[in-house]
């Protein structure tokens, strides 16, 4: 669901975007037959039916290059999947603040870059509306 909110139609491309993990497909997590350039992509694209929805999927650590969506767009893709994105920026994050709990014993300086409370309950989880939805369910009886 987060993934969904932060990565919706970005910069109004009219690509799909996901940040989740689809299982596997024709990608460097797919082994040696991953496409490794924009070149590769192109000729995927031209072999496939035309009119057909064509889905690019990018690790930032993979070996296909990493496009941004216009660039995907271009190639003739209506969908684009970053399935590590997210995985790779929290344990990283995690990494620093752990750093940061071992040298300092705390993790006041980072506070700005985490989320804040009310934001992730009410923003994020929607707090209010599954509260709602416990009320209404307790009041059934």
């Amino acid at each position: 669901m987060l993934a969904a909110e932060l990565a919706a139609d970005p910069a109004g491309s009219g690509i799909l975007v996901n940040a989740t993990s689809p299982g596997w497909v024709r990608t460097e997590m797919g082994g040696p037959d991953a496409p490794r350039s924009i070149e590769e992509l192109s000729e995927i694209r031209a072999r496939v039916r035309p009119g057909a929805k064509l889905l690019a999927n990018f690790s930032e650590n993979g070996k296909t290059p990493l496009l941004n969506v216009k660039e995907v767009g271009a190639l003739g893709y209506t969908i684009a999947l970053y399935p590590s994105s997210l995985l790779f920026a929290a344990v990283k994050s995690a990494q620093e603040i752990a750093a940061l709990l071992k040298g300092e014993g705390t993790s006041a300086s980072a506070v700005s870059r985490m989320v804040g409370f009310d934001d992730l309950n009410d923003g994020i989880l929607g707090k209010a509306a599954w509260q709602a939805e416990e009320e209404r369910i307790t009041a059934l009886g």
